[in-house]
C-alpha cells in the first residue's frame, strides 16, 4: 500500500510502508508527523495514532533508535549513518572542518602549544560526541553543539586523562615485560644482537599494539556516554563504555574496517575526501553507541 506524509505543510509520497517505518525509526518523521493512505479518505493521522507505525514510534526523542545490545549490523548501521547524513552533509562536514581547524590552530599557537592541546582535548572530543549523535538522531543537530563539551569542562577533562592513563595501564605490562626480555637478548646475543635488535624490536611493537587497539576499544564510548548523562560524571562514562563494548569490540572493529576501502581512495583525492569520510565515520560510530547504550551499565575501570 502506498503511503503519504506531511511534516509541516510538506507533504512527501508516495512511499512504501517499509520506507515509512524507517523514517519514523530514524526520527525523520516523528509521532505527531501526519500519514495518510487512499483507504483513510479525508482523514491523515498522526503517526502515534495508525496501529502499523505506533509500534515503531521511540520511546524515548533522546535515543530514537530502538537499541539491540550489539546485534544490529554493521551493514545496517552505515546505512543508517547515510540516511541520517541526507540533507545535512554541510552542518556535518562543516563541523568537522571546525574541529580540526580548533585543534590545529590550538596547537600552533607558540608558548601555549604544549598545555591547550590537552586542556582543550576533552571537551573539543566530548562536543564532536554530542554533534554527531545529534547528527545522527537528526535531533536538532547545530555546529555549535561542537563546544558545548565546555560546560562539562571538568568532566570532559577527567575522562581524557583517565582514559589515557587507562590505555597505558593496559599496555604497561607488556611494556615491562618487552623491555625485560628485549635487554636479555641484546645482553645474550653477542656480536650478532646488532642484527637481532630491529627484529625483537619490532616484534615488541607489534605485541604492544594489540592492548592498545583493545584498550582504545573498550573506552571508545566515553565521551558518548558523558555526552548522554552528564551527571554520570568521568569515571562512570570509562565503565559505561567498558560494559558497551564487553563483546562487541571485534565489532567495532569491523566497523571501522568497512571505511578502510575508503580512507584508500580519499588519498587519491588530495585528502579533500577525508571530509566527507570523517563525519559518515563520527556518523556510523554515534549509531553504533546508540545501538550499544542499553547495555552499559557499570564495568570495572
Amino acid at each position: 500500500m502506498q503511503w503519504y506524509y506531511a511534516r509541516g505543510n510538506d507533504r512527501k509520497g508516495p512511499v512504501e510502508e517499509e520506507q515509512i517505518r524507517e523514517l519514523i525509526t530514524l526520527n525523520v518523521i516523528t509521532a505527531e508527523d501526519l500519514v495518510w493512505n487512499e483507504s483513510m479518505g479525508e482523514q491523515w493521522l498522526p503517526v502515534s495514532e495508525v496501529p502499523v507505525f505506533a509500534t515503531v514510534v521511540p520511546a524515548s526523542a533522546s535515543s530514537p533508535f530502538t537499541a539491540t545490545g550489539g546485534e544490529l549490523a554493521n551493514g545496517e548501521i552505515t546505512r543508517s549513518a547515510r540516511a541520517s547524513l541526507k540533507g545535512q552533509w554541510g552542518l556535518a562536514v562543516g563541523g568537522m572542518l571546525l574541529y580540526m581547524l580548533v585543534v590545529i590552530v590550538a596547537s600552533s599557537i607558540p608558548i601555549v602549544n604544549t598545555v591547550a592541546p590537552l586542556l582543550i582535548g576533552g571537551p573539543m572530543m566530548l562536543g564532536l560526541a554530542m554533534l554527531f549523535l545529534s547528527v545522527s538522531r537528526r535531533a536538532d543537530p547545530r555546529v555549535n553543539r561542537l563546544f558545548d563539551g565546555f560546560s562539562q569542562f571538568g568532566a570532559a577533562l577527567g575522562a581524557y586523562l583517565l582514559v589515557a592513563v587507562f590505555v597505558m595501564l593496559w599496555a604497561l605490562p607488556l611494556m615491562i615485560g618487552g623491555g625485560v626480555a628485549l635487554f636479555y637478548v641484546i645482553r645474550q646475543g653477542g656480536d650478532g644482537s646488532a642484527a637481532e635488535f630491529p627484529v625483537w624490536l619490532g616484534l615488541l611493537l607489534a605485541l604492544l599494539t594489540l592492548p592498545v587497539i583493545v584498550a582504545t576499544f573498550r573506552y571508545a564510548m566515553t565521551f558518548y556516554a558523558l555526552a548522554d548523562d552528564a551527571e554520570c560524571g568521568p569515571l562512570e562514562a570509562i565503565r559505561r563504555s567498558a560494559r558497551m563494548m564487553k563483546g562487541n569490540k571485534w565489532k567495532f572493529f569491523m566497523l571501522n574496517l568497512r571505511f578502510f576501502g575508503w580512507a584508500i581512495l580519499a588519498l587519491f583525492t588530495l585528502g579533500i575526501g577525508y571530509l566527507f569520510l570523517s563525519p559518515y565515520m563520527m556518523t556510523a560510530i554515534a549509531r553504533f553507541y546508540d545501538d550499544v547504550a542499553t547495555v552499559g551499565g557499570v564495568a570495572d575501570g
